[in-house]
């Protein structure tokens, strides 16, 4: 798996091993600009990593949690112990000494859910300045600490979480989604503004098609549902859902969870296809479909940031369009919320053209002109090119994609 934040990027590997690359940022344990090896023997393989604004939480097989990172914010004790660069382990007494069976990193808060209880215990800890942690209060919490909420409970407990910018989203067992923190973009889907520092119901009943939520994805101000019948729901900011913004700046946001799908009730986003995953970003959204397809939408942020909607000179794609993958490429997409990855045709044309492994009856044969400036434009802007060499080019694709 691949999570990313801010600056910074981290995956597992399938023996379980962690690797982490960033803009030289000292924000997950050491000063990496390529792939490098954070977390391996002796610990146990890991099974998830989460990144959020400034530091990278990992989840090992039997269910400790790890933290580390520092930088661009204050300590607001997201870590879940003392604060250090360094990758500790979290003790598990926080949890009750019971193993956590899954994590979240918000912008400056986590989340974990506990795996052997069967009761779905979630633990919030960080920054609570929007109430997002849910335990009814504000203000810094330093260490995990259990949220007493007896609706989670009455409904079958935590099965899935996810953490956005200031708020947090939850799935009990019985489908239902619960959201708490802040609510100023509609990201909440609870009908208003408001923030909340407990978990409150999202949608009713009928929404989500009656079926339930299967998965949640949280953005920084918006919020993406997949319903269990495939179909895909958003609240939040209008651009990052797929929908044209009006004039008014109270109809660029949507405050109830709507279906993405028929936005327009003429419209298919999605043709015929099932959605099996989503994720939401800063920008910009993505979606993979059963059939494989990638979908994306949403804006470029500004001229100097890498453009993450995989189309080359597009500034807003609206609504969800099809990217054009190489063929077996798609097996599951992950993105940030402001780290906005090389898109991956670009990637693997520029290795592919270098290494001259496209053939002459290939559609992607030689380099397009656009694709050559646009690649170059990141590399020199964001990547640390040094005069006469190729570390620029490097750094940017991972030291083993060259």
């Amino acid at each position: 798996m691949v999570a990313a934040g801010d600056y910074h990027a981290a995956c597992v590997t399938s023996d379980g091993n962690v690797y982490t690359w960033g803009m030289e940022m000292k924000i997950i344990g050491r000063r990496v600009s390529t792939p490098t090896i954070m977390y391996g023997k002796p610990h146990l393989p890991a099974v998830m990593v989460s990144c959020g604004a400034s530091f990278t939480m990992i989840l090992d097989v039997g269910g400790t949690v790890y933290t580390c990172g520092c930088g661009l914010h204050a300590n607001s004790g997201e870590l879940g112990r003392e604060f250090s660069t360094a990758l500790r382990s979290i003790d598990s007494a926080f949890f009750g000494g019971a193993p956590v069976g899954m994590i979240a990193a918000g912008d400056t808060h986590s989340m974990a859910v506990g795996r052997d209880s069967g009761t779905g215990t979630l633990w919030t800890w960080g920054n609570n300045r929007q109430g997002q942690l849910g335990h009814g209060t504000y203000g810094i919490v330093c260490v995990p600490t259990r949220v007493e909420d007896n609706v989670l409970q009455d409904a079958g407990g935590v099965v899935t979480i996810a953490a956005g910018c200031d708020f947090s989203m939850a799935v009990t067992k019985d489908g239902v989604a619960w959201a708490c923190g802040s609510g100023e973009c509609g990201e909440l889907g609870l009908g208003t503004f408001n923030n909340h520092n407990t978990f409150q119901r999202v949608g009713c009943p009928e929404c989500f098609g009656g079926s339930g939520v299967r998965m949640v994805s949280c953005g920084f101000a918006h919020t993406l549902f997949v319903a269990k019948d495939n179909s895909v729901w958003g609240c939040g900011t209008c651009k990052m859902l797929g929908i044209h913004a009006e004039t008014d700046a109270s109809d660029d946001l949507v405050l109830w969870p709507i279906r993405l799908e028929r936005i327009n009730d003429d419209t298919q986003h999605f043709d015929t296809n099932d959605v099996i995953v989503v994720a939401a970003g800063v920008f910009h959204s993505i979606a993979v479909s059963t059939a494989g397809l990638l979908y994306t939408w949403g804006e470029k942020p500004d001229m100097w940031s890498a453009n993450g909607l995989g189309y080359v000179s597009a500034e807003m794609v609206c609504p969800p369009q099809v990217v054009p993958m190489p063929p077996g490429v798609t097996g599951g997409i992950r993105f940030g919320r402001w780290h906005e990855v090389v898109p991956c045709d670009n990637k693997l044309t520029f290795a592919m053209t270098t290494h001259e492994r496209v053939g002459s009856d290939s559609a992607w044969h030689g380099m397009p002109p656009e694709l050559m400036r646009k690649i170059f434009d990141v590399e020199r802007t964001f990547f640390s090119p040094a005069a006469g060499t190729s570390q620029g080019v490097v750094n940017m694709l991972g030291s083993g994609s060259i």
